[in-house]
Parts: C-alpha cells; sequence; structure tokens
C-alpha cells in the first residue's frame, strides 16, 4: 500500500478542526485512514482532551446502540453514585451488567479508582457481621424457585468425594516432628497406624500404655519381624537423647557454653561425625568410670 500522506490543506484543516471533528471524520473527508490523523497530531503536539475525545466517541455511537437519550441521561448523572450493578438494578431493570459498563466506557465515563476501592471495602464483610442466613432455614432466605434450582448441584445422600480411599488402602502421613508414619484404612473414616495394625493381625490387641517399636528405627519397614512391644517407660528410655547419646544430644552437649546453646555451632557440628563420635565416646567412658566407682564404694561401705 502507498505512504498515506497529508496536504498542506490537510494539515491546516486538522489543526483548524481538531477540537469540533473526529479523526475518523476528518480521515474519510482526507481519504485516508485515522491512523494517519492521528499521527499527525502526536508529532506535532497537539492534544485533544478527554471529554471532547468522549464526546466524540458517543457521537461515533448514535445509531448503532440501542440505548436511548433518555437511558444515557439517566447513565451519565447516576453512574458516580451509585455501582453499575445497583445502577442497573434501580434504573435500568431491561438491561445487562455488561451492557451498561460497555456504555459507560463508550460515553468516556470513568468511576474514579479511588471510588471503585471504597465500594470495595463497603461490599466485604466487616469484622463481627454476620451472614444473612445464619440462623434461618433454607426457605426463608431463598424463594422455591431458587431452591429447586440447587437441587440439581448438591450432594446426594451417601455421596463419597472422588478421592476418597478404599478399605486396607495405606496412606504416608508425618508426625508434627517431620517422621513420617504409615497408616491404614480399616473402614470408611477410620484409619490406623500400620504398625499397630499389623501387630494386633499376629499378636491379639495392644496392652495398654504400650507401643509398638520399630527394631531398625525405619517408621516405615512394618514387616513384623521389624516390631517389638515395648511398655511407654522401656520406650522413653529407649528414645532418650541423653541415655543413648544421639548425634544430636552430642552436638547439644559440645555446643553449649555457660547454660546457652550455640545454634549456629551445633548445626555445623552435625556436619562432622568424627567430633560428635570423639565426645560421645568421651561421655561413655565418663559413664563408665564412674559406674566403677559406685560399684566400689558399695564394696567398700
Amino acid at each position: 500500500m502507498p505512504k498515506q500522506v497529508l496536504t498542506n490543506e490537510n494539515k491546516a484543516f486538522i489543526r483548524e478542526n481538531c477540537l469540533v471533528i473526529s479523526c475518523s471524520k476528518m480521515a474519510t473527508l482526507f481519504g485516508c485512514s485515522k491512523s494517519v490523523v492521528q499521527r499527525f497530531l502526536k508529532s506535532n503536539g497537539i492534544h485533544v482532551p478527554r471529554d471532547i475525545r468522549a464526546k466524540f466517541k458517543t457521537e461515533a455511537m448514535t445509531g448503532r446502540t440501542s440505548f436511548s437519550q433518555e437511558e444515557d441521561d439517566i447513565i451519565r448523572r447516576e453512574y458516580i453514585n451509585y455501582p453499575v450493578k445497583t445502577l442497573v438494578d434501580k434504573f435500568l431493570p431491561g438491561r445487562s451488567f455488561t451492557g451498561v459498563a460497555g456504555r459507560l466506557k463508550a460515553m468516556g465515563l470513568r468511576i474514579p479508582a479511588e471510588l471503585v476501592e471504597n465500594r470495595k471495602k463497603e461490599s466485604r464483610f466487616q469484622q463481627g457481621a454476620s451472614p444473612m442466613n445464619k440462623g434461618k432455614k433454607q426457605a426463608e432466605f431463598m424463594s422455591p424457585e431458587g431452591i429447586a434450582r440447587t437441587t440439581n448441584t448438591r450432594f446426594k445422600k451417601g455421596h463419597l468425594p472422588h478421592n476418597t480411599r478404599t478399605d486396607f488402602e495405606i496412606s504416608v502421613r508425618m508426625d508434627k516432628t517431620g517422621i513420617p508414619y504409615q497408616y491404614i484404612r480399616v473402614s470408611l473414616g477410620k484409619w490406623e497406624l500400620l504398625q499397630r495394625h499389623v501387630w494386633e493381625q499376629h499378636h491379639g490387641k495392644i496392652p495398654p500404655k504400650h507401643v509398638i517399636a520399630f527394631r531398625d528405627k525405619n517408621s516405615l519397614n512394618c514387616d513384623i519381624s521389624n516390631l517389638e512391644l515395648l511398655s511407654m517407660a522401656e520406650n522413653a528410655l529407649r528414645n532418650s537423647g541423653t541415655i543413648n547419646l544421639t548425634d544430636t544430644t552430642v552436638a547439644h552437649y559440645l555446643a553449649t557454653k555457660s547454660r546457652k546453646v550455640d545454634l549456629d555451632l551445633k548445626a555445623e557440628l552435625l556436619k562432622h561425625p568424627e567430633l560428635i563420635e570423639l565426645k560421645r565416646n568421651q561421655l561413655l567412658l565418663k559413664r563408665a568410670i564412674k559406674e566403677n566407682d559406685k560399684i566400689r564404694d558399695r564394696r567398700n561401705g
């Protein structure tokens, strides 16, 4: 397509009439595209105010819209006073939200951003507010027609979610300390720890105040050969860090000074198992010496 060029007469006409004739109409008069006129205005620093552009847009829509002059007057008068949905419900019942919102845009009417934000805040539930249907039966806040429309989308009696597990299916869950345990579904809504379920299948009911422990310390190994029955007291001793001198406990000893633990030092020590092992052997040696001293004192006593 050959480049469209404005004549000097065209340019003079644009300068004189840009506030009374739209770019589209001038482009039609000159036999060029609207963008040619717009580029001339921009390159020459000529600015058409927003309200005049809105007026041109409204004039262009005349005859292309089903909105009457009366409806346009209502929109122009009330769009600041009411949100679009309320404006439609109160003054334009035969119109849609989308239609009126589009008409606002075509007329160049813009709701201030601050007013939009205030309306959003006012429409939210405020702290302490009660829902309009609180304590009411459905028939008290819905019409019979509305209730009938909800019947197709209600959960039916006995309906189960799509992700419902089947009996004897196993799920792995983390406890509060991050240790994984396996659970088995024994019936709808009832899950048991797998290690307890396996033990009871082989040895019967677990006595009160007893737990099932893992011989190899692997909480996911629920083979019956890896399980043992312990009282809670035995389990407490078995898991005691001070008695068993776990890596975490030994690192805690090494990082403690004047009853304060240096957590950064503790984390760094856990990266060096050889230091942990040296301290552990030292603590075990001290325990052995102390125990021998007690035995000797009893003999001499």
